[in-house]
């Protein structure tokens, strides 16, 4: 097991997982998602694909924390 924090329940291979998945959403897909919310408002194609795009990542990985790792503390967010 991690031992602590929010990845408790959850085997060291799993929580180092996450938790560097966790970091690259935070500092890559938020950006990014700022960024493709922006483009999409001014009706750019580009910005749509975008906007799209990231919300699938979004989508992809809340279901597979959803449905991949063991409940925490923060399960509900």
């Amino acid at each position: 097991m991690a031992g602590q924090g929010i990845y408790f329940h959850d085997t060291l291979f799993t929580a180092s997982l996450s938790w560097g998945t966790d970091l690259v959403t935070i500092f890559v897909g938020l950006p990014l998602l700022g960024l493709a919310a922006w483009l999409a408002r001014r009706d750019s194609l580009r910005g749509g694909f975008l906007l799209t795009g990231v919300l699938a990542y979004f989508l992809y990985y809340g279901a597979s924390l959803g449905l991949g790792t063991a409940y925490n503390r923060l399960f509900l967010v």
